[in-house]
């Protein structure tokens, strides 16, 4: 950030990745300073310096704290979560800085006034009555305070013989009603209050009813009342939301302006950003003819100034070392009111000003001094938890990714202790310590969203006094996860528990934070030392310092060199252009994991299950899943539609209106978020009581008929969307998809209507969605398998139409076509209805008859028709009148039978690698159905290994399937090489290389794998194709890194063939569980170091059907003097 003088620095939105919700900013000649809400964090209102409005650093803060109360101290059982300090206002009048802030906690407003900003000192007024979002509004010699919920209040501020602030006078009410959308769902608040030539403005933020959050103002001529006829008159100046790295916002608004010294005016706002918390957006502003402000938010230019010399970030490493002086932000006028108490007085430590407590610290319990170099945080209260545990101190998390460390020593615990490092919110989540019975043990423990532990990880035993404790965060594409991990000797870190699925409470009402800990449970007195606090971002390589977006190729600094206190991730490539595979230079597309955007499973009800669960949880931890679908959900075991209502023996009673209830909807979803991935939302299947017929699909009794009224169906889809945007946030729920129906055209299985019948539900369901949110998406049609026949070319199933299919001798020479999705598109085109996406299944296996009447016959198409039948759907889309929509493959597997033996083979995982590599170009996902063998379609299977569709089979024993999506998991986003062998590819994130490469046997020729009823029948495959070497060099990596080869084959990590060899048992005893879980997991397993000359050689042998694994292996930093592990 040096030596940029006055060049322009073009930036991109949010300038401070963090949360810092409510600023204001003002202008004093040279520096830019910021005030922002940190609700009941100690220190109190902190204050941001800048000398270009992009680059943001903490100097000091108006207080060590607010006020003394019980509440703002944690003490007798009160806390002021969420409450605290509400949206500070700063102004630069005459030489002196304001700062002003109400706290719904106290019920009071607080002026704050110095004429040194970082060094003070500061006097301190106190107002009674708490001002809602209050605004200094200086003018002339008059001091006001402008504040309301509603409505703009105007209060005039006197002085006493003292010089403190004092209310002079009632309230006046300028503007009764200041919501400008009529309609608002939060009323006009924020207000931000300005003199600008001939008019008073004040800007504050509303919130429309299921719309964005936007800007608003009101100006007058005069301070007149509207009600005395002032000229108050409003408008909404800015209703527009910013996509962060994945993430869409809901509006930007809430902030001041400020005019910089050439003359520009500019507005700080924020925007929500999920768990991360309110991130500080700027836009320029310039006045139209009628001095109105206009607002852009557009990628801009600022004028770039010079660094802030002695700043501190907003997320930094820490040593511990004390000064010897306390912080300017102690230089108060009535510090010795607020510091009386002997927990309140300086205790002659200082720590760095990117740390606040968790409300006010008890000052006599944590010390720098006690052992130099470290943090001390001893135990002087008993608590039930982290919640109400006194001096935890935090560091704000950062986007898109940070992650936090630190250094333990916890030979000083006392039994009922409990210390260590937390993803801190209501929901929280931690790694810890535990002393019991003189015992230390680590344990991993996440909250629900009441702040209740809701899960608790298998405890290990911990002998060593010093352990290192890390929490990494990724709010990436709003994956808002944090990960928990541990490590003894900083050479290698293993992580525990569960991930959390971060959520951001209005409990709190604050972004998560890094948050150190330490707190007692038995008796007080323990106390444990940080000997240092890491910081860095394990997924990028960059430091966690460049927490402002700037526009790639704008001419904007470079972000400073890392200093050596931070966590650094060393990287396996040099750049892109370094690289050469056997020679050559790389090609660089993109490489799209369509294998995980999405899975399959059976039906809704399954998923309340907790093996469903534990498993699905799996799937998204190491297959990288990202959304699940599954029928059922509008089925009657998950109680949604309610017409009649009873229980017992007796006859259920008709109720006068059908209810609507989500409980059993609401776990289902609240696991699958929890997990850390999306529900894919398939919009089926009819109540039982809202059905025209009485037919019913598997053994659970699925009615698949169009509805006997469709108001009723419209009313059952809107409002369980409508809960769904409640409970989630409509930020959360329009990431998701929703699909009408499933596979339709199956009549009368999963459909007893016409094709035309079908069109209209999803005209109705389509048009329900986008009135409740246009950016909902939509599609369809759900289909089943590519047909070379007419069996659906008309309003419903012909089956002699596909007779000639049935005798075909060369089933792949026919023209195979997508079902219903021209059609669709047509009746949507002509009715201008909406298509966000187009689904379809491909199964590569047709059931035809012959006209014989020996029933159906099993068709298998050659072993690229998934390839080829995508591309058909990619020209179809292209030529559409939707040539924008999504490409969703629903389902999709080697087989559409849940009893094909071949699922639980290697064979299918080599032709699923195989697929899923061709098809990575050609659509937005690949479902593959399903997730797990837990599948009630035709009941639970027989054995183990009866041929489910499932990674996983019922017990949890992991199939080779499994193993081949993981090894695809490990794969980066960027095509290095690629042919018929496998693929390597790189990571546009940090460089790293990683390859996956197969033996589909060349003597298959053009065959798929084929459905097979047996296990016998289907092991047969072994006997086919020969080993194949796969060599290539790959060069330009670092030298030293150290790559692991992992590889499946007929020898490893195949269960089904150990359960063969059994005896084909049909009940396994816990023995033969726990053998096969092994076998299944037994792959083999080496590594490759990279040389000194930074060529890797790649020399496998694959035997046929083997699939392999080539990426690197968790990597040691050096974090300053000290060592720490970073997972690669």
């Amino acid at each position: 950030m040096t030596g940029r003088g006055d060049r322009a620095l073009t930036i991109a939105n949010p300038v401070i990745f963090a949360d810092v919700p409510d600023p204001d900013v003002v202008h004093d000649g040279r520096h830019y300073y910021m005030v922002s809400t940190t609700m009941y964090f100690a220190p109190s209102v902190p204050i941001l310096r800048s000398s270009d409005l992009v680059h943001w650093s903490i100097v000091g803060y108006t207080g060590p704290i607010l006020d003394d109360t019980d509440a703002l101290a944690l003490r007798n059982g009160e806390n002021a979560y969420g409450q605290g300090t509400w949206a500070a206002s700063i102004r630069y009048h005459e030489g002196t800085f304001y700062v002003s802030v109400g706290s719904l906690t106290t019920q009071k407003t607080y002026v704050y006034a110095t004429p040194s900003i970082e060094h003070g000192p500061w006097t301190r007024s106190v107002l009674d009555g708490y001002a809602h979002d209050q605004s200094l509004l200086f003018d002339d010699e008059d001091a006001y305070l402008v504040y309301g919920s509603g409505v703009i209040d105007l209060r005039r501020l006197g002085r006493d013989d003292s010089g403190t602030f004092v209310w002079d006078g009632p309230a006046t009410r300028l503007v009764e009603d200041a919501d400008v959308d009529q309609t608002s769902g939060l009323s006009a608040e924020g207000a931000h209050a300005y003199k600008v030539g001939d008019h008073y403005y004040v800007f504050m933020i509303e919130w429309p009813t299921d719309g964005l959050r936007q800007q608003v103002v009101w100006r007058s001529t005069s301070l007149t009342p509207q009600s005395q006829g002032g000229s108050w008159e409003g408008r909404v100046v800015l209703s527009q939301a910013v996509s962060v790295e994945g993430r869409q916002g809901d509006g930007v608004a809430q902030g001041g302006v400020v005019q910089a010294a050439g003359g520009q005016w500019y507005a700080m706002l924020f925007q929500d950003e999920g768990p991360l918390g309110r991130s500080p957006q700027l836009a320029r502003v310039t006045w139209d003819e009628d001095g109105w402000p206009v607002y852009a938010l557009d990628a801009m230019t600022v004028s770039a100034g010079a660094p802030s010399a002695g700043a501190t970030d907003l997320l930094v490493s820490d040593d511990f070392d004390n000064q010897p002086t306390p912080a300017g932000y102690w230089n108060t006028s009535d510090s010795g009111d607020l510091t009386a108490s002997d927990e309140n007085a300086w205790n002659f430590s200082s720590l760095g000003l990117s740390w606040q407590w968790n409300h006010n610290p008890d000052n006599r319990f944590w010390s720098l001094t006690e052992r130099p170099g470290h943090l001390r945080l001893t135990t002087g209260s008993i608590a039930s938890g982290i919640l109400d545990a006194r001096n935890t101190l935090t560091q704000r998390t950062c986007g898109p990714t940070s992650a936090a460390a630190i250094s333990l020593d916890v030979s000083a615990m006392r039994d009922g202790d409990v210390a260590g490092l937390s993803a801190y919110q209501q929901k929280y989540g931690y790694v810890a310590v535990e002393m019991a019975e003189g015992a230390r043990r680590l344990v991993m423990r996440r909250a629900d969203r009441q702040g209740r532990v809701a899960f608790t990880s298998a405890p290990v035993p911990l002998t060593a006094e010093t352990v290192l404790l890390r929490v990494d965060v990724d709010f990436r594409d709003a994956a808002d996860r944090a990960t928990f991990a541990h490590s003894l000797d900083g050479a290698a870190w293993s992580p525990i528990g569960d991930d959390l699925a971060m959520e951001y409470s209005l409990d709190h009402f604050t972004g998560y934070r890094f948050a150190i800990f330490c707190y007692a449970t038995a008796e007080t007195g323990g106390h444990v030392d940080v000997d240092w606090f890491r910081v860095g971002d394990d997924i990028d390589g960059r430091g966690p310092s460049a927490h402002h977006r700037e526009v790639p190729g704008g001419d904007g600094p470079q972000e400073a060199p890392r200093g050596p206190e931070e966590i650094s991730m060393p990287q396996e490539v040099h750049a892109l252009d370094e690289l050469r595979v056997d020679g050559a230079t790389p090609s660089d597309a993109p490489l799209n994991h369509v294998w995980n955007q999405c899975v399959g499973a059976g039906r809704a009800n399954e998923a309340l299950r907790a093996d469903w669960q534990a498993q699905f949880r799996e799937a998204v931890d190491v297959l990288g899943v990202r959304f699940v679908r599954f029928h059922g959900l509008f089925h009657d075991d998950m109680f949604v539609y309610r017409a009649t209502y009873g229980g017992g023996f007796a006859p259920p009673e008709v109720l006068p209106e059908a209810q609507i209830t989500f409980s059993y909807v609401d776990m289902v979803f609240d696991a699958i978020l929890d997990a850390g991935a999306r529900p894919f939302v398939e919009l089926g299947f009819m109540p039982r009581e809202l059905a025209t017929q009485t037919e019913t699909l598997f053994w659970w009794k699925a009615h698949c008929s169009p509805p006997t009224d469709m108001g009723e169906w419209v009313r059952l889809v809107s409002e369980t969307v409508r809960h769904w945007i409640e409970r989630y946030g409509l930020n959360e729920v329009r990431q998701w998809r929703f699909e009408v129906w499933n596979e339709p055209n199956l009549v009368p299985h999963f459909w007893t209507g016409t094709r035309t019948e079908y069109f209209e539900l999803y005209e109705a369901t389509a048009r329900a969605l986008k009135a409740i949110d246009p950016q909902l998406k939509v599609g369809g049609p759900s289909t089943s398998v590519f047909v070379p026949d007419a069996r659906y070319a008309g309003e419903t199933y012909d089956r002699a139409a596909e007779f000639a299919t049935g005798r075909a001798p060369d089933p792949d020479a026919l023209d195979w076509q997508p079902v219903w999705v021209r059609e669709l598109i047509d009746y949507c085109a002509e009715r201008d209805l909406p298509v966000d996406f187009l689904s379809t299944h491909l199964y590569p296996t047709d059931y035809a008859a012959d006209g014989t009447g020996s029933g159906f016959t099993a068709i298998h198409r050659h072993v690229d028709a998934t390839e080829q039948d995508l591309r058909l759907m990619q020209e179809l889309i292209a030529a559409s009148p939707y040539p924008d929509a999504e490409l969703h493959i629903t389902e999709w597997s080697s087989s559409p039978s849940s009893r094909d033996r071949t699922h639980d083979t290697l064979f299918a995982a080599t032709y699923i690698t195989r697929a899923f590599l061709k098809g990575a170009a050609l659509a937005d996902s690949i479902s593959y159905w399903t997730f797990t063998d837990i599948f009630e379609e035709g009941g639970a299977g027989l054995g183990p290994f009866h041929g489910g569709f499932g990674f996983v089979n019922e017990q949890g024993i992991h199939k080779p399937t499994f193993h081949a999506v993981a090894m695809l998991n490990r794969l980066g986003d960027r095509v290095v090489h690629q042919d018929e062998q496998g693929i390597i590819t790189r990571s546009s994130d940090d460089g790293r290389v990683s390859a996956v490469f197969l033996n589909y046997p060349a003597e298959m020729g053009t065959r798929g794998v084929e459905q097979h009823d047996s296990y016998a029948a289907a092991r047969l495959y072994k006997q086919i194709g020969t080993a194949r070497r796969v060599r290539h060099t790959v060069a330009g990596l670092e030298p030293g890194t150290v790559f692991q080869v992992e590889l499946l084959d007929w020898e490893h990590g195949n269960a089904a063939e150990a359960w063969h060899q059994m005896g084909e048992p049909l009940n396994l005893t816990r023995a033969q569980t726990a053998e096969l879980k092994a076998i299944a997991d037994d792959l083999r397993r080496w590594t490759v170091p990279v040389p000194e000359s930074g060529v890797l050689e790649i020399d496998i042998d694959l035997p046929a059907w083997a699939v392999a694994s080539v990426a690197p292996v968790p990597s040691t930093a050096v974090v300053g003097d000290k060592a720490a592990t970073v997972h690669a």
